[in-house]
């Protein structure tokens, strides 16, 4: 089970806050990194891949360190957004998935289909379906609203499902061509998605600083440029 740590006290890579209300990003936070999926053997290392800002009050939730997260359906992080009463809260899942083909990907429409079905009942005047292209990586946006499988109070969900472009896919493929580097290549040219749920009225609160988070999410490190 993940153990809920007090996101940037605990934290490496993260940055001094901006609290600048002028800055381009518009809430106070810290630059945090997120690691990748093991290989499932122990001890279970896994390299540091992405990076976002967040902001300073979200309470991030991390996986043990003595647990595998081989199984894409274990989340790499997970942030938490609580309302002023402390009663409800906005959860974010980071989850990436790593392929050994571009042709063996999960289709973006997959992702979403899957999303839509995690709802008992679901508004189709709230659905929409957003392009997005940040960081190097481009898919959608799904927003809907109803009532999440197990729920009973009005949820609503802000879902990215993103795929690095092919070409920076085959860069990464041929800049390591034996074993050297290549597990974390492999989580480099990982698909990935963020989902955000929870109480309408408090995602709807929240909405500005999800979608800062959101686009600001990235890799650490570059791309290689093909020759």
């Amino acid at each position: 089970m993940p153990i809920l740590i007090l996101m940037f006290l605990l934290l490496t890579g993260c940055s001094d806050s901006n609290s600048d209300s002028t800055a381009p990003y518009p809430h106070p936070y810290t630059t945090q990194e997120f690691q990748g999926r093991d290989t499932g053997l122990p001890p279970y290392q896994r390299h540091w891949i992405y990076r976002a800002k967040v902001p300073v009050h979200w309470v991030r939730v991390v996986p043990l360190s003595t647990e595998s997260l081989l199984d894409t359906m274990k989340p790499l992080s997970e942030f938490l957004i609580k309302d002023d009463a402390g009663t409800g809260q906005v959860k974010i899942a980071i989850h990436n998935f790593p392929s050994d083909h571009l042709n063996a990907r999960i289709a973006p429409m997959a992702q979403i289909l899957r999303w839509k079905k995690q709802f008992s009942s679901l508004d189709p005047t709230s659905e929409q379906l957003i392009p997005q292209a940040f960081g190097g990586f481009s898919g959608f946006l799904f927003v809907g609203s109803g009532t999440l499988s197990g729920q009973e109070n009005l949820s609503m969900m802000l879902a990215w499902t993103m795929q690095i472009y092919p070409e920076h896919y085959q860069s990464l493929s041929l800049a390591f061509p034996g074993n050297e580097g290549f597990d974390r290549v492999r989580q480099m040219r990982a698909d990935y998605t963020l989902k955000v749920t929870g109480p309408k009225q408090l995602v709807e609160k929240n909405r500005e600083a999800i979608m800062s988070f959101a686009t600001s999410f990235e890799l650490i490190h570059e791309i290689p440029l093909r020759q």
